[in-house]
């Protein structure tokens, strides 16, 4: 059964669907290798080099398994609905802070780019996840980065 999901989170075919990501992500910090989501579906730690995956776990029959108790906390964080091909993380001065914030979106799996912003005098850095490949895993990004330390990330269509 943990081959199916494994075999779905690398892009490889398998009856899985877009739809089958976690219905929210799991909360900041959460490092076991299980995780079910707010709507009781089960899904297995997968990482991928510096990537975080979270793939589905599948029954024998290659339906999706959604009868597990709902994880503490899940429900604290819903999915945002204001979407873009990308989702800024943060706006910083300064160049090293910006590229911890990088550095801890690209732990939750989600490409990320440091953007300078050359419109203000202070030369700002924009850390910018994405670009996502369409609106559920727009969803699913930005909703990551508000549950894991960026309350106020939004989503925006291009990096400038």
């Amino acid at each position: 059964m943990l081959a199916a999901g494994v075999i779905a989170a690398f892009g490889f075919p398998s009856a899985a669907s877009a739809d089958d990501a976690p219905s929210v992500p799991p909360p900041a910090g959460y490092a076991a290798g299980e995780f079910t989501d707010t709507q009781g579906c089960l899904f297995s730690r997968v990482e991928q080099g510096d990537r975080l995956l979270w793939a589905p776990r599948y029954r024998a029959d290659g339906s999706q398994r959604c009868d597990g108790p709902v994880e503490a906390g899940a429900a604290e964080c819903p999915l945002p609905t204001d979407v873009g091909r990308y989702a800024q993380a943060g706006v910083y001065v300064d160049l090293a802070n910006a590229r911890n914030a990088a550095a801890e979106v690209r732990a939750l799996g989600l490409p990320v780019n440091i953007v300078r912003l050359t419109r203000n005098p202070e030369g700002r850095h924009s850390v910018v996840a994405g670009p996502f490949n369409g609106r559920d895993a727009a969803r699913q990004g930005l909703g990551a980065l508000r549950c894991n330390g960026f309350p106020d990330a939004f989503g925006r269509n291009g990096l400038r």
